[in-house]
């Protein structure tokens, strides 16, 4: 017997009967929690008890800032339909705002970050600070500095820069011809031990002019250096103007301290049980109480 179209596992099922078999697995983990507590604790809980206990977020309560943000988005699947999890982290207080939203067009960041800047109880006249990735947010950071009457300095993601660089040199089937500016670019912005070891041979003559010196100095001796000898490259010298225009968002963590510069820590908030914040969860709301119950806990555990 020929199936019907788009036939296949659980879609011939009625949302009313998926529905049910939610609540009847809610039930039953409930009544499972509900067991183990007795057992520990010898004495009798109902699970609407356990239910009543567990806590869900307070989305009205302020939150501490230091005024340095982190913001990014990533894809979910609730209950088998893709949505995007957006994301703003303050840097140095671990504190976040994050929601599940249908898109990551301008017209939905722009009300979702309105919204979090509120939350950090951020006042009219302040500056803050936000890294993001390699995207354009010009038009979306505007917007909500003009709503709320902030100033908005913008960092982008230096790691997010440099995959694209390197991701149109692999892609013009250029990588032996390049590879060395890559590196030199590398280490330019991440002057690291490993960074400058990679350099290979010209890693002894980088160490002996630049062994010591700031980050600021480092990158303004690098990157002419790095135009000498490349800046004729189409994709090289493409990347290179880039810095160049936007030189206010790609070297603000020289100015700042406080600025991270790249987009580390959102990454890390969402590459904690990626799977399960993915796939895993039916609702909106499941999956945002859970992340705000879970990395409130990992916060909580890494300060103490």
């Amino acid at each position: 017997m020929a199936r019907l179209p788009g036939y296949g596992y659980r879609k011939h099922i009625s949302d009313s009967t998926k529905e049910k078999g939610i609540k009847a697995r809610v039930k039953s983990t409930l009544r499972k929690a509900a067991w183990f507590i007795q057992t520990l604790l010898d004495s009798f809980i109902s699970r609407e008890t356990i239910r009543k206990l567990i806590p869900g977020r307070d989305e009205k309560a302020p939150l501490d800032t230091s005024l340095h943000f982190t913001y990014d988005g990533q894809y979910v699947n609730i209950n088998g339909v893709r949505k995007y999890r957006a994301l703003l982290k303050d840097n140095h207080t671990h504190r976040f705002v994050e929601n599940v939203m249908e898109n990551l067009l301008d017209d939905s960041i722009v009300p979702f970050l309105s919204g979090a800047l509120k939350r950090f109880s951020v006042q009219p006249g302040q500056t803050v600070c936000i890294t993001a990735d390699s995207r354009n947010y010009d038009t979306v950071f505007s917007t909500v500095a003009r709503e709320l009457h902030i100033k908005i300095k913008t960092q982008r993601c230096l790691f997010h820069f440099l995959m694209d660089v390197t991701e149109a040199v692999y892609r013009a089937h250029r990588k032996e011809q390049l590879e060395g500016a890559v590196r030199l670019l590398t280490y330019t912005l991440f002057p690291t031990e490993k960074n400058l070891k990679a350099l290979g041979k010209n890693g002894d003559a980088v160490r002996r002019l630049y062994s010591g010196k700031t980050e600021r100095e480092i990158v303004e001796g690098m990157l002419p250096t790095i135009r000498h000898l490349y800046g004729g490259d189409s994709i090289i010298g493409k990347f290179l103007d880039a810095l160049d225009e936007r030189k206010k968002e790609f070297f603000l963590y020289l100015d700042d301290p406080l600025v991270s510069k790249t987009s580390n820590l959102a990454e890390g908030h969402f590459s904690m049980n990626t799977g399960l914040f993915k796939r895993k969860f039916k609702t909106k709301n499941g999956l945002l109480n859970t992340s705000s119950q879970y990395h409130e806990h990992i916060r909580i555990s890494t300060e103490n």
